[in-house]
């Protein structure tokens, strides 16, 4: 099977060129002065809070995450208790997502 050409590939209207790009830059209205302008960022009392939280020992959970990684080399983390437990909590997202979105 050939195809040939299903739709045009030039420009409608030829591209020419002007000459120099620094001559087809506006100049400023007579008049006109610039707005000084800042930007603002505005940190919420939670982002405070979590600074001070890096700032006074990194991480919040590394203890708790030293503790799960033990488990693990241990063989002691999986147990048929935590796996019901996962497994119901993703069925009961997976319902509430349903809801929502059938609503």
């Amino acid at each position: 099977m050939d195809v040939n050409r299903v739709g045009s590939t030039s420009p409608a209207f030829p591209v020419q060129s002007t000459g120099n790009a620094k001559s087809q830059v506006p100049a400023k209205p007579a008049g006109v002065t610039p707005i000084d302008t800042q930007d603002q960022l505005e940190i919420s009392p939670a982002g405070k809070l979590m600074e001070q939280i890096v700032q006074q020992g990194g991480d919040v959970r590394s203890e708790r995450l030293a503790q799960i990684r033990a488990a693990i080399d241990a063989g002691e983390y999986d147990s048929p208790q935590k796996l019901e437990a996962a497994l119901l909590k993703m069925i009961d997202q997976v319902e509430a997502d349903f809801t929502s979105e059938t609503q």
